[in-house]
């Protein structure tokens, strides 16, 4: 068998991170590490490694060996932050978050994401009810403040919709104040959207999501939007400008109306 230098097998590792073969870049840069533990590119790579592969306690364990490494390594605390709400450790979560901005080492996007946290897995109701409260508190706060955010410049928040769904809560009025504290803090979400087409008796309805391409979702939704007859339904398709190329939304987007 062949044997390869440092360099040679950290390059190996990082093509395979490059093609998203995650578990087996872990494995080569795991084998980096022995030879050199505090390597920070071995670690900040085989981090990510773990993360994308899933093995979020790894992952995490990494990370923190970075910052007592480099108390100041950029994007660690968020990426710590992340990688802990993954474990559904908010608590933990929230403490980095604290520190992070503290030190100036996290995105101020964080003040605010933090106040919108709820486990995917709650121990008990009282946990839930707990955990809402604090998010009503979050969003009020939102409202009431006179922050902007940027959506496209790595400051977006990510709402507890599919946290909130999983309880025997009606989420109702909790949904419709995520939308007002939102359109508070990103502009654009208040711009009108006119949509160009001749009024009708059919049935207006629209499918919003980032993914609406070789994603889950795409996948998920397109067999349902195309099973909907268009003597019926006026379909539209509110997609993101982040939203990845791929061949299904241009097949969605040539069915129905697209915004």
């Amino acid at each position: 068998m062949k044997k390869y230098s440092a360099d040679e097998l950290f390059k190996i590792a990082y093509s395979h991170l490059q093609k998203k073969e995650f578990v087996k870049s872990a494995h080569l840069f795991e084998k980096l590490l022995k030879d050199y533990p505090d390597n920070l590119s071995v670690l900040r790579n085989i981090s990510h490694a773990y993360a994308f592969s899933g093995a979020y306690q790894k992952a995490e364990e990494s990370i923190k060996k970075i910052i007592k490494i480099k108390p100041d390594e950029p994007f660690a605390y968020q990426f710590l932050a992340s990688v802990l709400k993954n474990q559904d450790k908010i608590t933990e979560m929230i403490k980095i978050v604290d520190e992070g901005l503290e030190k100036n080492l996290i995105n101020k996007k964080w003040e605010f994401q933090k106040k919108l946290l709820s486990p995917l897995i709650a121990r008990d109701k009282k946990e839930i009810d707990d955990y809402r409260k604090k998010i009503e508190k979050g969003l009020d706060e939102i409202i009431s403040s006179d922050i902007k955010l940027d959506y496209d410049n790595d400051q977006v928040i990510s709402p507890p919709l599919f946290e909130l769904t999983y309880t025997d809560k009606d989420n109702l009025e909790i949904n419709k104040k995520i939308v007002k504290a939102l359109k508070k803090i990103y502009q654009p979400l208040n711009h009108k959207i006119s949509i160009n087409h001749q009024l009708n008796d059919k049935i207006k309805i629209g499918f919003i999501s980032e993914f609406f391409t070789d994603h889950t979702i795409g996948k998920l939704f397109k067999n349902l939007i195309f099973s909907l007859d268009l003597k019926f339904f006026d379909i539209v398709i509110y997609h993101s400008n982040k939203t990845k190329k791929g061949e299904i939304i241009p097949t969605l987007l040539s069915y129905c109306f697209k915004v």
